[in-house]
């Protein structure tokens, strides 16, 4: 006769209620992964109380008819072989499971299930696995060991599959399944050896709590600030929709002034918008699988073949009246939201959710910097757009990682001299299948992704490196020009970080010459203070693509810019006499001190010309392209040593 401890399993149904509360008062992300997991509480809710009740119907005696014990037993062990089912079934849903649907293995994981539930239903009529004596009570019988053999079976399915899939699954996700599955297989032989202590329940809620804290939380997948699912519900969504051969189609939306409205209203004001936003949404479609995927941008996702673009009309329509709302204060706030909005049919090829949503972030942001309006479609050709970026992306991260980025150098002619006296140096990023990949791809995406401020940081070791090595000084090059990024100034330690590479490598400050760009050049308060340490230590400066933007030329000749680069499009804007603009800006630059640079030189006409207008030095393809380090070297050697 067994003694039964009650404590274990009552601590697991009062953590079950509790769980299931929490759990379910959320929404939850429409994955079957979720409603494996919320299956899972309600069994071992279940099994929790039968194990209570099949235990006070031991204890009973002959007040319990055998019938109800044998019944209770019967459930609770048949729960414990659905919790079995279910922990499974949710490693399952976690693995790209389709890719070993070819092993035989994992096609008939329901058959051991179904057959030891059987054998539990009809125990009291065989006697096979316990039976209840008159006098000795509870007993086992010859195949009592059924249960720690099925627990082995599924264990070993799940670590197998995980093993065979790992590739595809997080680590997060792998640690977890590694450690429930290794928990419950302790909870089995603590059951084959102690089963008066009733733990078997309370083992199987704690790999339920590891779950739900690792995997499950809400917080994980819930945009609190909006009341929407977030960027990795939808990513995931999109995975296992792909995965079921189901086809998507996507409404974006990203608010084109966000960080406008996020500077003139407080936090309370923008979460309000992001809510009535969504809001609206929800009514004019009828939907709830909307998704905050940040920054002001929205993905309303229909699952199916049907046609949603006069739902994107719609939505496009909306934010043509203005958005009311009360704040917090009770003040009525009334504004505009210029929103873009782009649709993709089920029709378009998916190969990843997370691709799916750097493609919907990629687009609405072109569409934003161009101040695209109406609705646009996002179809097959800007999908392989993304597809590409995401490689170069790949391929940047790896060059940066085994130090593979080249520098080139594009030299600078002087009209005074009639000698080649500097060089830019340019990032060049190359891959076997690709070749070399143009800086207009990857220089805009290491701006994105934040690789650009390594990037920079390798630019200007491997240039100092360059001058040490060839001494380029006695070969008549006065400085060598470095392209440093707007992300790279918000670096406070910027300065300090690179005079300590210069004067690691043995190189004169003099021979550095740091191009910033217009845009750079509009927040003083980060450039300013790193500018003058710079250029106490003997550092020069140039302004770079003349003409990009819109500059405020005092801020300009308040810093100590020793040369301007005028964009080739002010240059070439001339030479197709569009406008005389060159001819001002040469004046303009040089009357108050600053030598001028015009680049995209490309003809010996052009050439002439800029040096009868007295522009200090020209760049283009008429002098060279961008030539490889000894290339280079060759090529200021030839020049220098002939008359031009």
């Amino acid at each position: 006769m067994f003694n039964w401890n009650y404590d274990f399993a009552g601590v697991a149904l009062c953590i079950n209620c509790v769980l299931l509360f929490f759990y379910k008062r959320n929404h939850v992300v429409p994955l079957r992964q979720h409603n494996y997991f919320s299956g899972l509480i309600y069994a071992e809710l279940l099994m929790a109380l039968t194990d209570i009740l099949s235990s006070m119907a031991l204890d009973a005696g002959n007040r319990t008819s055998l019938f109800v014990k044998y019944l209770s037993l019967s459930v609770f062990f048949s729960m414990y072989v659905g919790c079995l089912l279910l922990l499974f079934l949710y490693t399952k849903s976690l693995c790209d499971y389709h890719s070993v649907r070819q092993y035989p293995l994992f096609s008939f994981f329901y058959l051991p299930a179904g057959a030891v539930i059987g054998l539990y239903l009809s125990n009291p009529f065989t006697g096979l696995v316990y039976f209840i004596d008159p006098v000795i009570g509870y007993t086992a019988g010859p195949l009592y060991e059924i249960f720690a053999a099925l627990t082995l079976y599924y264990s070993f399915l799940s670590l197998v599959l995980t093993a065979i899939v790992h590739k595809r699954m997080t680590k997060e996700q792998l640690l977890t399944m590694h450690v429930v599955w290794t928990i419950v297989i302790v909870g089995a032989l603590v059951r084959l050896f102690m089963p008066e202590q009733l733990m078997v329940s309370l083992i199987m809620t704690l790999c339920t709590i590891i779950i739900f804290i690792n995997l499950e939380n809400p917080d994980l997948y819930w945009n609190r600030m909006t009341g929407l699912f977030n960027d990795l519900s939808f990513t995931e969504v999109i995975q296992k929709s792909m995965y079921s051969n189901k086809r998507i189609s996507v409404i974006c939306i990203g608010i084109k002034n966000y960080d406008e409205f996020k500077m003139s209203y407080d936090s309370v004001a923008v979460s309000l918008l992001r809510k009535e936003i969504a809001k609206a949404m929800n009514d004019i479609m009828d939907c709830q699988s909307i998704y905050y995927l940040g920054h002001g941008r929205f993905a309303i996702l229909f699952i199916g073949d049907d046609d949603h673009l006069g739902d994107a009309e719609m939505a496009y329509d909306r934010f043509r009246r203005p958005w009311i709302f009360e704040s917090d204060r009770g003040r009525t706030i009334s504004v505009y939201i210029n929103a873009s909005v782009a649709y993709l049919p089920a029709s378009t090829n998916i190969t990843s959710g997370g691709q799916l949503r750097d493609v919907i972030a990629s687009k609405l942001m072109d569409m934003a910097r161009q101040d695209i309006s109406g609705l646009k479609i996002i179809d097959e050709k800007a999908m392989q757009k993304q597809i590409y970026i995401s490689r170069v992306e790949a391929i940047l991260d790896k060059a940066l990682e085994l130090d593979n980025i080249e520098v080139w150098y594009q030299p600078i002619y002087d009209r005074k001299t009639g000698r080649i006296i500097a060089a830019e140096a340019l990032s060049r990023l190359h891959d076997d299948q690709l070749g070399y990949i143009r800086p207009d791809v990857f220089i805009p995406l290491a701006e994105i992704t934040g690789a650009i401020t390594i990037l920079g940081s390798r630019v200007l070791e491997k240039t100092c490196d360059f001058i040490r090595r060839q001494g380029l000084a006695e070969m008549g090059i006065e400085y060598i020009e470095v392209n440093l990024s707007p992300a790279q100034c918000r670096d406070e330690n910027l300065a300090v970080k690179m005079l300590e590479v210069i004067e690691s490598h043995g190189v004169s400050p003099g021979m550095i010459n740091l191009e910033v760009t217009e845009s750079t050049v509009e927040d003083m308060n980060q450039l300013k203070q790193q500018i003058r340490i710079l250029h106490d230590a003997g550092v020069g400066f140039s302004l770079d693509d003349y003409g990009v933007g819109y500059s405020n030329l005092v801020k300009i000749f308040a810093l100590p810019f020793s040369l301007v680069k005028l964009d080739k499009t002010v240059v070439w804007s001339y030479f197709n006499n569009e406008n005389k603009i060159l001819e001002d800006l040469l004046a303009m630059f040089q009357k108050n001190g600053l030598q001028v640079v015009a680049e995209g030189v490309e003809t010996e006409l052009m050439a002439e010309k800029l040096n009868e207008l007295g522009c200090d030095f020209q760049q283009g393809f008429w002098y060279s392209e961008a030539l490889p380090d000894k290339d280079f070297v060759r090529y200021v050697r030839d020049f220098n040593g002939n008359e031009k």
